[in-house]
């Protein structure tokens, strides 16, 4: 079933005004959807990062409180940039490779899918070394074994992502 958006008309008939043969034009346009695809990905992965950190930046540089700075430090908002390129991935890859198998567009936006898992875990672990940086330094969790918590819920993070990997 087609959608009703579709990408690749464009490039393919500028492909075959150009002269391409046409049963290599579907196969280029696709390249270069798939091309502006990345790009674009790349762009809003670099613009995410920079609009992130200067608005996030700017609120911690202004708030008193030192947990939001361990936060920046650990890079944690870093990480929650990467998930915008990987959703616009996700949402466009059906209308550019709509000539495709529906099965094999089900497993390229599961293989999306492990990726945003796999950030999201990422995150995760910044977090909590984030709380782990904070209870080390804190008189209330002094004699604590607050690393052996921290990696404890990063085990089970990392086990639940696991989990949910392999439910689809």
């Amino acid at each position: 079933m087609k959608d009703s958006l579709n990408l690749d008309h464009w490039a393919r008939n500028w492909l075959i005004e150009k002269g391409v043969n046409t049963e290599m034009a579907p196969y280029l346009s696709m390249a270069i959807d798939l091309a502006i695809l990345f790009a674009a990905s790349f762009i809003l992965d670099f613009l995410a990062k920079k609009v992130i950190l200067r608005i996030v930046g700017a609120y911690v540089r202004r708030s008193k409180n030192e947990y939001d700075d361990i936060l920046l430090k650990k890079k944690v908002f870093m990480g929650l940039a990467h998930l915008l390129p990987a959703i616009l991935i996700y949402n466009f890859i059906p209308f550019i490779l709509n000539d495709l198998n529906a099965n094999f567009l089900d497993i390229l936006q599961k293989v999306v899918i492990f990726y945003m898992i796999i950030i999201f875990l990422n995150v995760m672990t910044r977090f909590f070394r984030s709380l782990e940086e904070i209870g080390l330094h804190s008189k209330r969790f002094e004699g604590k074994p607050v690393s052996s918590y921290v990696q404890l819920f990063i085990l089970v993070t990392y086990i639940v992502g696991g989990v949910i990997m392999l439910s689809l």
